[in-house]
């Protein structure tokens, strides 16, 4: 259950709004207590639509949390404009 866990996790990409990717990103966090913040932090990135991807990465190094706060801003900011 834990690797397969772990594959989810890795082959999980933003095709829709942030806030489904980042629920769906905690429910598999959350099978894999073990995991590192860096490899949550890069693994949540790398799943990100391509132009939250860049302006996150861009500026935010191995926070989660923040990466998460920023990329839902971002989301919404497009959907607004």
């Amino acid at each position: 259950a834990t690797e397969e866990s772990r594959r989810q996790l890795r082959n999980l990409r933003q095709t829709g709004r942030v806030r489904a990717y980042v629920q769906r990103f905690r429910e598999l966090q959350y099978r894999l207590p073990g995991m590192s913040e860096e490899e949550a932090f890069s693994t949540f990135l790398a799943g990100l639509a391509p132009h939250i991807q860049e302006q996150v990465g861009a500026h935010i190094q191995g926070d989660l949390s923040a990466a998460i706060t920023m990329a839902e801003r971002l989301d919404l900011f497009h959907a607004s404009a």
